[in-house]
């Protein structure tokens, strides 16, 4: 089986990454219970992170840049990612698991589960390596623009970010579509 999901769908900065796993049925990780990644502390995420990397059969993350979601849309974005994401497990698969949205296209049977993050395994599995990879490139984008908090909030709106938009402008990394940063960049102006 495999599972799918994303993270960064509600950021203002930084990537969507998508993420999925390949589960074999003799698994540790089935023996750990659904895996839904908000609800895990930084610290076990990244523990899980190596536990799922080195479980399961195959692992595949891909990265959207907030310019194509700009572009494009974050909808067709993120099931673009989801589907590559899937594609390059470069396994056979049974069948696919997906959170919320469903997934077509690839040749197998598919379902999408409300929550499938909190209820399926190989999803939370998927979104702990999307959440952590994510959250990992936000840590490196506070280093490339130092004032924004990247490290603490990952590209998240809130007070301190929507202050550093306001005081500092957008960086490249910025999802100007999005009518929160649009909005700062026209008072900018």
């Amino acid at each position: 089986m495999a599972g799918v999901d994303e993270a960064g769908r509600g950021a203002c900065a930084g990537p969507l990454v998508a993420a999925s796993v390949a589960i074999d049925k003799g698994s540790p990780l089935l023996q750990l219970g659904a895996l839904d990644s908000k609800k895990l502390s930084p610290a076990r995420r990244e523990e899980l992170y190596d536990l799922i990397v080195n479980s399961c059969r195959a692992v595949h993350v891909i990265e959207i840049s907030s310019l194509d979601i700009d572009r494009y849309g974050l909808q067709s974005m993120n099931i673009s990612a989801m589907r590559r994401a899937v594609a390059g497990l470069n396994v056979d698969i049974d069948y696919l698991i997906s959170d919320g949205y469903p997934v077509t296209g690839l040749g197998m049977p598919t379902l999408a589960m409300f929550k499938g993050d909190s209820l399926s395994v190989a999803v939370g599995a998927a979104s702990i390596i999307a959440k952590v990879t994510r959250d990992r490139i936000m840590v490196q984008m506070e280093e490339r623009f130092p004032g924004y908090g990247f490290a603490s909030h990952k590209g998240y709106s809130c007070a301190s970010h929507m202050k550093a938009i306001a005081d500092l402008g957008v960086t490249e990394i910025h999802r100007i579509s999005y009518r929160n940063v649009s909005e700062l960049v026209k008072a900018k102006d």
